[in-house]
């Protein structure tokens, strides 16, 4: 008897909630709904669980709306699950709960998948846990992201996103786009500012961008950089080729300490990278 009580004491935990989410799983599902007037708010922020996350900035948009599906194993925990606004000043805040659950063996699954759709050009901040993100027709945007590939486009300023893991594609950005990634492809095309990029591993393509280009450090992957108006400057690249073409500026790698080959054509001003052996 004491040994079963200590192996049932045992597997009595408290796990996330997105654990183990396969979709013949999440059998039960309600929807979630919360909307304000835009009226007076400068910056929405956004707080997103397990799940998928839609960003939208409509034009001549009045109301800010959040429209969600919550799902789950478990048909009493749906209650549980909320979206739900608050403002902070002139902030508006989006929170997507989905609180832990202490469990006795068995599976358990819960993520909340939502849209939101705001004014197009109002500022964003994101705070996302895990699964894909598509973010288009913002402000000035910051996105925190554990887990999931990140797609954005038409943002109306500057971008930052910091991730873990998961593929990144940008596309159209009025102003610099700051990127560090762990791992994944990175993609970033038609930017009217410069872009610099910190990466652990993944490919790196940069094509059309009005200022400079600096990629502080590649652990691994190849990078390719095309139509870049002013200077490409990498600080270090680990392993994978380099490839550069039409460059308004100079180009530089400062240091190439990985395999991969080294190509350029069409650069403007000078050109400085390591002789290999």
């Amino acid at each position: 008897m004491r040994l079963a009580a200590i192996a049932a004491l045992t597997a009595f935990i408290a796990v996330p909630a997105m654990a183990g989410w396969e979709d013949d799983e999440c059998r039960f599902t309600a929807a979630k709904h919360a909307a304000t007037p835009a009226t007076g708010v400068t910056k929405v922020v956004i707080h997103a669980e397990s799940g998928s996350l839609t960003v939208t900035g409509a034009t001549g948009g009045s109301q800010i709306v959040a429209n969600g599906a919550a799902c789950t194993s478990d048909e009493d925990f749906l209650p549980r699950m909320t979206l739900t606004m608050r403002k902070v000043g002139s902030e508006l805040h989006i929170d997507a709960g989905i609180p832990d659950k202490s469990i006795i063996f068995g599976f358990f699954s819960a993520r909340l998948d939502f849209a939101v759709e705001l004014p197009a050009g109002l500022p964003v901040t994101i705070d996302d846990d895990s699964g894909w993100m598509k973010v288009s027709n913002t402000g000035p945007t910051v996105i925190d992201d554990d887990s999931g590939a990140i797609e954005v486009r038409n943002v109306r300023g500057p971008l930052v996103i910091h991730d873990d893991s998961g593929a990144i594609e940008v596309d159209t950005v009025a102003g610099n786009v700051t990127i560090e990634d762990d791992s994944g492809e990175i993609d970033v095309k038609n930017v009217t500012g410069s872009v610099e990029i910190e990466d652990d591993s993944g490919s790196i393509t940069v094509a059309r961008v009005e200022g400079s280009l600096r990629i502080r450090d590649d652990d691994s992957g190849s990078i390719t950089a095309q139509n870049i108006r002013r200077d490409v400057l990498i600080d270090n690249d680990g392993s994978g080729a380099v490839e550069v073409a039409d460059v308004g500026g100079n180009f530089t790698i400062a240091r190439k300490e990985g395999s991969g080959h080294v190509d350029y054509v069409r650069v403007a001003g000078k050109v400085s990278v390591p002789e290999r052996d």
